[in-house]
């Protein structure tokens, strides 16, 4: 919760170094799409097999985020914020943990990926 609170009371200057080039649309690419792997994510967690389609669905989403950073679309940083976010999800996923912790920690995922979003809108001219 600490971490989101920074994000989403982030001073101007320091907002705009993270987010640096980056364009609204492409945020928004990458977080409908990783949003949406959350989502169906908490959804379906307590299916079997269910664990390594949400890691190929985190790869592709990792490819996108490497994608629009390659285009100039996503800043440096963001994208850099965004690669740790689904590695560390990857790895947390792939631990031996009980449901209810994978369950928690994509929960806060999805928390801290909606509040980079507000980060970008508040902060990005179009």
């Amino acid at each position: 919760m600490h971490l989101v609170n920074s994000i989403l009371t982030m001073k101007r200057n320091q907002a705009s170094h993270i987010i640096g080039k980056t364009t609204r649309t492409a945020f928004r690419r990458v977080h409908e799409v990783l949003a949406s792997i959350l989502d169906q994510a908490l959804a379906s967690l307590e299916t079997p097999g269910e664990l390594s389609r949400i890691q190929l669905n985190l790869s592709r989403s990792l490819v996108l985020v490497k994608y629009q950073e390659s285009r100039d679309q996503l800043s440096r940083e963001l994208a850099s914020i965004l690669t740790s976010l689904i590695s560390g999800l990857s790895n947390e996923l792939a631990e031996e943990a009980p449901l209810e912790h994978k369950r928690e920690v994509i929960e806060r995922c999805r928390t801290f990926l909606d509040s980079l979003l507000v980060l970008v809108y508040s902060h990005k001219r179009r």
